[in-house]
């Protein structure tokens, strides 16, 4: 790591030390009229059926504790006879959605924890597991074997945005190496689209923009810099890596979509995989 970033991020540490006791004396912040009532995903009568017919499934929202809150997900029979249940820990602020079923052994549930960051719950009701996927912009590929989803750099940010990196199945696809933590300010991704799969599941599309970071001030406060280098390119993405076009930033802040499993429009663009392949993004 070079050493003006350490020393940055030092310095950034030592304000947040500095200006942590006048917190005390902050103003209260008030919960939304949402946030103190019961979550929408919660309770029997939010059951959702299999597509089999033959089990339904429920969630129960138990209270959060200093240590997290556990998310209990109920299995009934198509008689109503509760068979099984399955539960989660998750972060304490974690405020669960509906359950949606992936096929007829599978739930999914999607648990909010922030404005913009979540956790995906997957539910196996034969094998009797669960598995939690933290991130936001998850998205099912149409066959439903592949799960996409964006992971933030949780060490490092900007006015602009975090560094975002692409995962499928909890593999890191888009950028090299972003999963690990970024130790410069240079060549940051920040993807603006949610992730959009082609109809045959083997690719995802969406719109990033790539940038380097300069702070103004000595304590590497987060209102003061610029961004500089700034390009956009849609990206097109799959287990084998990925690829792109450069586009304008009028044309970024369009959101793909797909016509056939080599066609896509961006706004008006229409961009032919097979005509004009994706390039390498620098």
């Amino acid at each position: 790591m070079k050493a003006k970033t350490i020393i940055r991020r030092f310095s950034l540490l030592l304000g947040i030390a500095i200006l942590s006791p006048f917190a005390l004396f902050a103003a209260p912040q008030l919960a939304p009229p949402e946030a103190s009532m019961s979550p929408v995903g919660c309770g029997g009568n939010s059951s959702a059926t299999s597509p089999d017919r033959q089990h339904s499934a429920y969630v129960s929202c138990l209270g959060a504790e200093p240590g997290g809150r556990e998310i209990t997900l109920t299995v009934l029979d198509a008689a109503g006879r509760q068979i099984s249940t399955l539960s989660a820990r998750v972060k304490q602020t974690c405020t669960p959605g509906m359950a949606s079923w992936l096929d007829d052994s599978r739930v999914g549930v999607v648990c909010r924890t922030d404005p913009e960051v979540s956790t995906y719950l997957v539910f196996n009701i034969q094998a009797g597991s669960e598995a939690a996927y933290p991130g936001y912009f998850f998205s099912w590929s149409p066959d439903r074997k592949t799960l996409a989803g964006v992971k933030l750099d949780v060490m490092f940010g900007t006015p602009a945005g975090q560094n975002s990196c692409l995962l499928l199945n909890e593999h890191a696809i888009y950028p090299t190496g972003c999963d690990h933590a970024k130790a410069t300010y240079s060549h940051i991704h920040t993807f603006l689209s949610p992730l959009v799969w082609s109809p045959d599941s083997s690719k995802v599309a969406f719109v990033e923009k790539i940038f380097d970071w300069e702070y103004a001030d000595p304590f590497a406060r987060y209102f003061d810099g610029e961004a500089s280098n700034v390009r956009y390119y849609l990206v097109i993405a799959s287990e084998r890596g990925a690829a792109g076009y450069h586009l304008t930033s009028a044309a970024a802040e369009q959101a793909p979509s797909w016509q056939t499993n080599s066609r896509l429009m961006l706004g008006s663009q229409a961009l032919d995989l097979e005509s004009q392949p994706p390039v390498p993004i620098p």
